[in-house]
């Protein structure tokens, strides 16, 4: 199946948002035009409505109603609207670092090991600064960057848009890539909160509960989430998951790592290269491209980093004094990884007189989190963090060179939508979360000189000083971040330890240093619910 993976570095010469998607014309060559090119419309550029809005109040909200043909970020409300392609492919440059950081995070951190972790955004509420990532806070990402105050920026009107197809299918990869890594963890096994119309509120759902109104093949039962557990069932599979290439589960489960670490341990890899750590993704067969799938591969064995927030005093002088030392040399950063590159190259090859580490070099990712009620506001809202001086009219936020990253909220107007969910969320005033990893932009920095390490004793002050969050609605208007009862706005540290021969791992224990946000609107307080 096609998908756009917004999370991988574009293959040479494409943009971060695919330059197939975002023209309006494009050429192909077709059966008929004797093997030259021809210029057709795009399909994929958008889908024309005809008849627009065939049965009065289908259409219910303007300017929607008015759009004969689906826009991104469009130029006005107006039946003459126009999209602005050049906004997604700048939107998506300043998200790419964030959206590539959040999907290694959650593929990668035990806190996320669990389905109920990693595939939805409801926040826990459970004291655990460790858990607000999730695969559905990064697709709401992706969905407002590509619309802005378009139809991929609303989800009534998303699916109209073709670029929506290439998104969920991209979601459903990442997902299935989540399963070969976490093969015994899958459907969530509690009461139903809201019920539907097959299923009784309070009733237990379990991976056997029917998938009403869903027959499978026989047309006689329902399916269940045990049968549609694996893509195969539907004959078909991405790159990185087609297991039968492999004789051993161990083996296969190496390969989707090392794909995870080449298409979104960009972070990682410069620290492992900076500090001369080779991973075990250099030379393990890796199902990324049909091509480059092999059927044969020895596993490296992995030691796990050590429990603790905290490392040894000298682990971070260790670190430090190695990437003080690589930037001296005028080490090149190194970006992630790309199809037709070779991958041992990017990461890094150890100096001849390395050893093998015994125990793990650490280093430490930072990370905003952000907690809000969803329907606060009865409509789509954003929560922009920026790192660095920003302009202060909203229009140039989701491009501005200081954004890194966007937090979306799909709300409703409980008053008016039809959604009878939101309704019921929005009475018990539903939490949500999501993450801004800030490491790939810390880095860069440090590597300018324009920040002295990457101790805390040196990034918390930073943070501190130049860490930003406003909120502004799907059109662009700020909303006084104040005002927004509820929402909270955090940092986070977690270490991640890298050893010779081996893949990174996350600690899974977080620091949260209220003092970069403490008495700042919004901002977490030392004493707050973290």
């Amino acid at each position: 199946m096609p998908y756009w993976d917004w999370a991988a570095t574009p293959p040479a010469g494409d943009k971060y948002f695919p330059t197939v998607v975002g023209q309006p014309l494009i050429q192909l060559i077709t059966p008929t035009s004797n093997n030259k090119p021809v210029q057709i419309t795009n399909p994929l550029y958008s889908y024309k409505f005809n008849p627009l809005n065939p049965l009065k109040g289908d259409f219910p909200s303007t300017p929607e109603s008015r759009w004969p043909s689906t826009l991104r970020y469009p130029t006005n409300g107006s039946a003459t609207a126009k999209s602005q392609e050049q906004q997604v492919f700048d939107a998506m440059e300043s998200q790419f670092d964030s959206y590539q950081s959040n999907i290694y995070l959650i593929m990668r951190d035990p806190n996320y090991k669990q389905f109920d972790a990693f595939s939805n955004h409801q926040w826990a509420a459970n004291n655990a600064p460790g858990t607000y990532g999730s695969i559905e806070d990064v697709h709401n990402s992706v969905h407002s960057e590509t619309g802005g105050n378009g139809h991929m920026g609303d989800p009534d009107y998303a699916a109209f848009d073709p670029l929506f197809w290439l998104h969920h299918t991209n979601v459903d990869r990442q997902f299935a890539i989540w399963q070969a890594l976490n093969p015994t963890s899958y459907a969530i096994n509690k009461p139903s909160s809201d019920g539907t119309f097959s299923i009784e509120s309070g009733a237990q759902e379990t991976s056997t509960t029917a998938l009403t109104p869903f027959n499978n093949a026989t047309g006689k039962t329902y399916w269940t989430s045990d049968g549609v557990r694996s893509t195969v069932t539907f004959n078909y599979a991405y790159p990185e998951t087609q297991q039968w290439k492999f004789p051993t589960v161990q083996q296969y489960q190496t390969s989707v790592l090392a794909a995870v670490q080449k298409l979104y341990g960009a972070t990682s890899n410069q620290f492992m290269q900076l500090m001369g750590v080779q991973t075990a993704a250099a030379s393990e067969p890796i199902a990324v491209q049909a091509s480059q799938i092999v059927a044969d591969g020895s596993n490296t064995a992995q030691k796990p980093i050590g429990d603790g927030a905290a490392s040894s005093p000298g682990e971070h002088k260790i670190l430090s004094n190695l990437l003080q030392n690589s930037a001296k040399t005028n080490a090149k950063p190194v970006d992630a990884a790309r199809g037709e590159e070779d991958f041992e190259s990017e990461i890094g090859k150890p100096s001849e007189n390395s050893s093998r580490s015994v125990e793990p070099i650490k280093y430490r990712e930072y990370i905003v989190n952000i907690r809000a009620p969803k329907h606060i506001l009865h409509q789509t809202y954003r929560v922009r963090i920026f790192l660095g001086d920003f302009d202060s009219d909203p229009a140039t936020w989701a491009t501005a060179e200081s954004t890194i990253g966007t937090f979306s909220s799909f709300g409703k107007n409980p008053a008016t939508t039809s959604c009878g969910k939101c309704i019921k969320d929005a009475a018990r005033s539903l939490m949500i979360s999501g993450t801004i990893p800030l490491t790939p932009i810390l880095l860069k920095l440090f590597k300018s000189g324009d920040l002295g390490s990457l101790e805390v004793e040196n990034v918390i002050p930073y943070l501190r000083r130049n860490l930003h969050w406003r909120v502004t609605l799907a059109d662009g208007t700020e909303i006084d971040r104040g005002e927004v009862e509820g929402l909270k706005v955090s940092v986070v540290s977690t270490l991640v330890g890298c050893v010779q021969g081996g893949f990174p791992e996350f600690s899974g224990v977080y620091e949260v240093h209220s003092e970069v946000t403490g008495g700042r609107p919004a901002g977490l307080s030392e004493g707050d619910r973290v």
